[in-house]
């Protein structure tokens, strides 16, 4: 519904319900009670509108709710996913040239990278995007090809980063380009370096919803939306760091992935994830316990 000199913000509420009941805001008119609301508030000057195409070309004249259609979950229509993360290779350069840095995930797999030469996390979420992108059967042979090439398996990102900062280590495979880039910014040596390989690897995170019994949802909307909008996703660039949505128009990982081939894990594949990264536990084929016999 909309009133003149009230329109932003009541179309604020027209679209909360619809993104928060969906059909059940368009079915409200047969309803004697919203019907009987709908008499009252019009009385008072407000007009409604029940089609969601009119709600929809009206909200986008109003710059009403302008988030990007991708950073909406397609089926969970109050789902805003405002981050998202991309893995990249970190080294220290002062260890190992430049040059010899792989160029891709398959470089990996070379014979001199065989032998404790590089980092892998035993938290497979970079195998997760690469079943996301590349399917199951590929990321399942990758998995066990690189268990295959003895790398040093670590848990965790911030501490091993900052250890190949200090020389300790000296590649990463699949390191969160954010981490990397946070540690770059206090490392005094300047080793410290990165390189962008594709697929890039890219996690569709922070999702953020309104709960349909929130006590303010109109508020919460708008918060939403502010932190969708190129002001609020900058923020979350600059603090996080380099961490806003890769479906923001300008943000740091939109411009970095601008015309390159990518995997992304989006939120319709979030249920899979769990289901993928065991699949890569068991590829990296780690030895498994087993409980002594009962008497």
């Amino acid at each position: 519904m909309r009133r003149v000199g009230s329109r932003r913000f009541i179309f604020h509420l027209t679209l909360t319900a619809w993104l928060l009941f969906g059909s059940e805001a368009d079915a409200a008119s047969a309803n004697p009670a919203a019907t009987k609301a709908t008499r009252e508030a019009e009385a008072k000057g407000y007009i409604f509108e029940t089609s969601r195409d009119e709600i929809v070309s009206k909200a986008k004249k109003e710059k009403v709710l302008d988030i990007p259609t991708k950073m909406i979950d397609s089926i969970h229509l109050n789902l805003v996913a405002m981050e998202s993360s991309m893995q990249v290779v970190a080294f220290n350069k002062c260890l190992i040239d430049p040059a010899k840095v792989p160029n891709s995930w398959e470089d990996f797999l070379k014979p001199e990278f065989k032998g404790k030469k590089f980092l892998v996390d035993i938290r497979p979420n970079l195998q997760a995007v690469m079943a996301a992108g590349a399917g199951e059967e590929w990321m399942i042979s990758y998995s066990k090809k690189i268990a295959a090439q003895q790398p040093i398996w670590i848990r965790g990102q911030t501490r091993t980063i900052t250890q190949i900062a200090a020389g300790e280590y000296t590649l990463h495979c699949g390191a969160y380009y954010q981490g990397v880039v946070r540690v770059m910014r206090k490392d005094p040596s300047g080793c410290l370096q990165l390189k962008i390989i594709e697929p890039i690897p890219i996690r569709v995170d922070g999702p953020h919803t309104v709960f349909a019994t929130a006590a303010n949802p109109h508020a919460a909307l708008l918060w939403l939306e502010f932190m969708a909008s190129p002001k609020g996703q900058a923020i979350i660039d600059e603090y996080e760091p380099v961490s806003a949505s890769v479906f923001s128009p300008g943000s740091a990982l939109e411009k970095i992935v601008r015309g390159k081939k990518v995997w992304i894990r989006d939120l319709q594949a979030i249920d899979k994830t769990s289901k993928w990264m065991a699949m890569a536990i068991e590829a990296f084929g780690f030895p498994r316990g087993k409980l002594p016999a009962t008497q």
